[in-house]
């Protein structure tokens, strides 16, 4: 029974002092940084959205099969997945407060591409229109080290970390 005792009072003792804190907070503006996805559907298909941040950009990729694809370009394999991505779909963004502030890209239009995700082929690209270049949008955010919430008005979209 002494041994028993001894050896809890050993663990307490090393834990209690087993070096840093854990209680050490990493600044929002650290856990904000890597590549964050979120799931959706569209057209009876499921897809994934890629949200990059780093320190001051972020940029917005998808990821699906050829249905998730029908949005953008008709015919793909549904057994194939795609990543559709726009250049210059991203842009600058800073933190406010609660608040993630996103500078979209000015540029009128940019270039759309299709690719097979596994092989990175190009399937197809075109110019599209930017829908509102330049504008300024305000999410309410909150981030720890695995999950990124997203809100604007009553809409939240979940994102878990990717990297």
């Amino acid at each position: 029974m002494h041994k028993y005792i001894i050896v809890i009072l050993i663990l307490n003792l090393l834990v209690g002092c087993g070096g840093e804190s854990s209680d050490t907070e990493v600044p929002k503006e650290d856990l904000i940084i890597g590549e964050w996805v979120t799931s959706f559907e569209r057209d009876g298909a499921s897809g994934e959205s890629y949200l990059v941040i780093s320190d001051t950009t972020f940029y917005i990729y998808e990821v699906g099969n050829g249905g998730i694809m029908n949005e953008w370009y008709s015919g793909l394999d549904v057994d194939t997945l795609y990543r559709f991505e726009i250049g210059g779909n991203g842009g600058e963004y800073i933190l406010d407060g609660d608040e993630m502030v996103l500078f979209y890209s000015s540029d009128e239009t940019s270039l759309a591409t299709i690719t097979e995700e596994e092989s990175g082929e190009e399937i197809y690209s075109w110019e599209i229109t930017n829908a509102e270049p330049g504008v300024e949008f305000r999410f309410g955010y909150q981030v720890s080290e695995y999950q990124l919430i997203l809100s604007y008005y009553s809409e939240e979209t979940v994102f878990i970390r990717a990297n």
